[in-house]
């Protein structure tokens, strides 16, 4: 920690680095679990005497601002771009959370094993949907899990949408 720039310890920016490696590095988080068990890392210069002064700089030189919305959230939230990797430089951004809301690991819940594609029985088709604005677009139902996949892929790209497209790997069903 950064002893002669105490008053540091008491920002948003401070709080921001200190969660991330919390969660990252301590079994006694409640969200180690989702971080740190999965090998999600944090970047060693992050870490340690000078970590907050580095991430800091980092921060300040790749887009954080203290912008606050008027539900008195910070307009801004670190984002790693790649959900299987960790905290490091080229795999954080600074986005607002409708970007971030958008980047989200898979849900335990999820059996088709691809973002926004699951199978209805009443249809028997694979149904790909995607959110937009905190609202679920269904973009089209399909015969096979690949063009599910695919199509919700191909509306990311044409509608130039930050959200995560799924990596076709073959029927995980």
């Amino acid at each position: 920690m950064i002893k002669n720039n105490a008053y540091l310890s008491h920002t948003r920016l401070y709080r921001v680095w200190y969660d991330v490696v919390y969660r990252c590095t301590s079994e006694k988080s409640s969200q180690y679990k989702y971080y740190g068990a999965k090998g999600i890392t944090v970047y060693e210069k992050w870490v340690g005497k000078n970590g907050f002064a580095n991430f800091r700089k980092w921060a300040l030189e790749n887009g954080y601002k203290e912008e606050i919305l008027p539900s008195g959230r910070n307009k801004y939230t670190i984002d790693r771009i790649d959900t299987t990797k960790g905290y490091f430089p080229e795999n954080c951004r600074w986005v607002g959370y409708d970007i971030q809301n958008c980047n989200h690991i898979l849900l335990s819940t999820n059996t088709s094993g691809y973002r926004g594609v699951s199978w209805s029985k009443k249809e028997k088709k694979w149904i790909c949907v995607i959110s937009i604005n905190h609202k679920s677009k269904r973009i089209g139902g399909y015969y096979t899990q690949k063009d599910a996949v695919e199509a919700r892929n191909k509306f990311i790209d044409e509608n130039n949408l930050p959200h995560q497209k799924n990596v076709y790997i073959g029927e995980l069903k």
